[in-house]
This record gives structure tokens, C-alpha cells and sequence, in this order.
């Protein structure tokens, strides 16, 4: 059960509204996005901190007398079951834990050398996960109290037996959402693949209910495909790369150093040797330009392009350095600035005004980007 498909309750209403949370202010489910794992976490989040009124709800409109929405409703509460808790309270855990670099990954001012050090710490926290059981113990018993809570029937581990959770003393009273005991169909190899080796899946599904179960067959290999991702996408030549990116910028504390640069240049083919006297020579030379007095000339640069920009008109001189400076402006572009220029246009551009022209767009007070009419 997708909780990008729980939005389909917003509007759903039956009697008069109860409140459930009294002094709490109230959640929303925002629409997901392919891009934008902050609304993934928001939204796992709220369904997770009001799964007991979303069951409250679904129970109303189960037995209520629209036909379709009982329908829809009672297929929501088929997928409520011990499982889909114990995923709800490990995205929400996992999403929560790398929350912080996505928001950090997306930044307009983002600086490449702070987002590798906050690349680091996630890869190893994620790892560290992955080695112990506190966290995954920690996660088991976070989902078994919210089953508790929304009474939800659950399993425990074969040594402790098959339990049912009772209901505690506070929880507001609605009907129990209990999951179907009956044995799955025992799926048996085709006569055809007796003799052969079988490599692949051939429709058997192991049976996860229980906490050994889960965290051999769900919690391990999720664990296992993220920290391969941060490997993939984030290796040590890739950070090193980044690091040397943010020392082309100004105000980096590690500005011009070679060290910090040394491996973007060796990425890209640089001459190492000139490029050490280039550094030496361009850092004398900004520091000469910016102490002479009354000279209009500023060599203080505060972003990546402007000393691009700078170092653009000694070109000849700085011949490597320049070559890398344009590399470092055009390397590190990613999609989120260009999705927020289409999301700012899609806040004025709406379905009510969808025939506003390109020119009668450009003429808004409040226009975030500009739009070129030639532009397909």
C-alpha cells in the first residue's frame, strides 16, 4: 500500500468532523514527486502520525452507504497489516536519516565540499545500521507499539508464538483491523525445471511475518541497496572531484590549494606541474590587485563564476586553471534549479490562466524567471 494513494481521502468525508488530535496542528499528505524525497518522508510521516484517524476513517467509509468509496475504502484496509506498518516505520526512519542531505544535495548555495563531508556521515551511519541489530530492533519495536495502538494484528516470532496485540488504555475506540490467517497456496516448481538449475524467481514469495523473516527478506537487502547507491554515485573519486570543485570557489576556506584540487585535475587530464605555479601565481595576484588604492579594479570574487569570469581575462597566463574553472561551472549542474523554475511557473501559469502568452508572462510583478519567447 502506496501512501501516495491515500491522498485519494482528501474530500472524503462522513457525518461530523471528530477531532482525534486536539491541540495538535493538523497533517496533510503532499503529492509525491520523482524528485523530491522531502515529500516522500512528509508523506510517510503524516500517515504514520495519524495512521489511527486514516483507519478511523476507512472504517467509516467501509460501512457507510456511498457503494464506491466502501469499495475503495475496504481495499485500503486489506492492505493495512502488520507488513505495511513495519515498511511505513522504516521509510520513515531511513527517509528521516537522509533527509537532511537531500535538502542539503538540492540547496541553491550549495557548497561541494560540506555535502561530501555530509555524504560520509550518512554512508557510514547507514553502514553502521547495516552491521548491528539496535536499529532494526529499534524499528521492530517502534511498528509493533503502532500496531498496538491502531490495533492491528500482528506476529510475533515463532519462539514467542502467534499473538494477537489487545487494545491499550487511551486509544480511541474503532473496529479492529485484523489480517487474513489463511495459509498461502504452497508453490511447487514446474515439472519442466526438475533437472535444470533454476537461477531466477519462478513466482515463490517467501512468507515474511515475523521479525527474523522480515529483516532477512525486507529490512537487509533495502539497507544493502542504498548503502550500493551511495557507493555507486558517491565514490571516492567523485568526492574527491567535488572537493576539488569548492576549492575553485573564492570563499572556501581551501581555496587554491593543490591538494584539494589535485584529484579533479588528474580526472580531467590537467597539467599538474603548471597548474601548482598557476595557483601560487593567481592567489599573488589577486592579493596585489586587491591591495592597490585607488584603483577601481576588484579581484574579490564571492562565487564560483565571477572568479571564472576574473581568471577569463589572463586566460593565456592561467591557461590550465581557466580550462578547470570552466569544467568546475558546467560540471556540477543539476536538475533542481531548473525543476524550481518550473515549479515557480506552474504557481502562476495555472489551469485557469493556461492561455497567458510568453509576453503577457514576462510582464508579472512577481515573475521568479524569465521566459524566452523564442525558446521551443
Amino acid at each position: 500500500m502506496c501512501p501516495g494513494r491515500l491522498s485519494a481521502l482528501d474530500g472524503w468525508r462522513s457525518g461530523d468532523p471528530i477531532e482525534l488530535f486536539p491541540g495538535e496542528r493538523p497533517r496533510e499528505l503532499q503529492r509525491l514527486s520523482d524528485t523530491r524525497w522531502s515529500c516522500r518522508y512528509a508523506a510517510c510521516r503524516a500517515v504514520r502520525d495519524r495512521l489511527t484517524a486514516v483507519l478511523k476513517l476507512l472504517n467509516e467509509l467501509a460501512s457507510g452507504n456511498n457503494a464506491n468509496r466502501a469499495v475503495e475504502a475496504r481495499s485500503f484496509l486489506s492492505a493495512v497489516e502488520m507488513h505495511f506498518v513495519v515498511m511505513l516505520v522504516l521509510m520513515c526512519d531511513i527517509f528521516g536519516r537522509t533527509q537532511a542531505l537531500s535538502c542539503m544535495m538540492q540547496s541553491s548555495t550549495l557548497d561541494l565540499s560540506r555535502a561530501v563531508d555530509m555524504i560520509e556521515v550518512t554512508r557510514d551511519e547507514l553502514a553502521d545500521n547495516r552491521k548491528g541489530d539496535a536499529h532494526f530492533d529499534k524499528v521492530w519495536t517502534d511498528a509493533m507499539s503502532l500496531c498496538q495502538q491502531c490495533h492491528i494484528s500482528c506476529r510475533s516470532t515463532a519462539s514467542e508464538g502467534s499473538s494477537t496485540m489487545q487494545p491499550t488504555e487511551g486509544v480511541i475506540e474503532q473496529p479492529q483491523v485484523v489480517t487474513s490467517t489463511r495459509a498461502a497456496r504452497e508453490r511447487r516448481l514446474p515439472a519442466r525445471f526438475y533437472d535444470s538449475i533454476v537461477m531466477v524467481s519462478v513466482g515463490d514469495r517467501p512468507v515474511v511475518d515475523d521479525k527474523k523473516s522480515f529483516r532477512t527478506t525486507v529490512y537487509l537487502p533495502v539497507l544493502d541497496n542504498l548503502c550500493s547507491e551511495f557507493e555507486c554515485r558517491f565514490d571516492e573519486t567523485q568526492c574527491s572531484v567535488m572537493r576539488g570543485i569548492q576549492a575553485l570557489n573564492p570563499t572556501n576556506e581551501h581555496f587554491a590549494e593543490l591538494e584539494q584540487i589535485r584529484s579533479f585535475a588528474e580526472a580531467y587530464d590537467a597539467d599538474v606541474v603548471d597548474l601548482e605555479y598557476e595557483l601560487h601565481q593567481v592567489k599573488r595576484l589577486i592579493a596585489r590587485l586587491e591591495s592597490k588604492v585607488g584603483d577601481g579594479t576588484s579581484a574579490k570574487s564571492d562565487s564560483l563564476v565571477t572568479f571564472v569570469s576574473f581568471i577569463g581575462r589572463y586566460g593565456d597566463a592561467f591557461h590550465e586553471l581557466h580550462r578547470l574553472g570552466k569544467i568546475a561551472v558546467a560540471l556540477p549542474v543539476s536538475t533542481a534549479s531548473c525543476e524550481r523554475s518550473f515549479s515557480a511557473l506552474r504557481h502562476i501559469k495555472t489551469w485557469v490562466r493556461n492561455s497567458m502568452s510568453n509576453g503577457r508572462l514576462s510582464m508579472s510583478p512577481s515573475r521568479p524567471l524569465s521566459v524566452n519567447a523564442s525558446c521551443s
